[in-house]
């Protein structure tokens, strides 16, 4: 049962992206799409632009340095062992 829970929005994702516009009705929500389109894939892509992707000059620092400290943090929380380490992560 848990599992049907959390796999039920991922169904609807898969089946709703392989559905033409069209088709994308909250009545059809549970419905296979015939014949699968991947139009939407198209259209997105297409929408990105013809200089997608784009290197930045400079990166992200904003993201770099939480990208760092954040892979710092999971690093001494997975090595590091506390009395309530088994609770608190699992």
């Amino acid at each position: 049962m848990f599992a049907l829970w959390y796999l039920t929005p991922i169904y609807i994702l898969l089946v709703t992206s392989l559905k033409p516009s069209s088709e994308v009705r909250l009545d059809q929500m549970w419905t296979l799409p015939w014949p699968p389109s991947l139009d939407g894939f198209v259209a997105a892509w297409n929408a990105l632009g013809p200089n997608f992707p784009q290197q930045p000059e400079a990166g992200n620092p904003p993201a770099i340095i939480s990208s760092m400290l954040g892979s710092m943090n999971g690093y001494v929380l997975a090595k590091w062992k506390f009395r309530a380490a088994d609770t608190l992560f699992t």
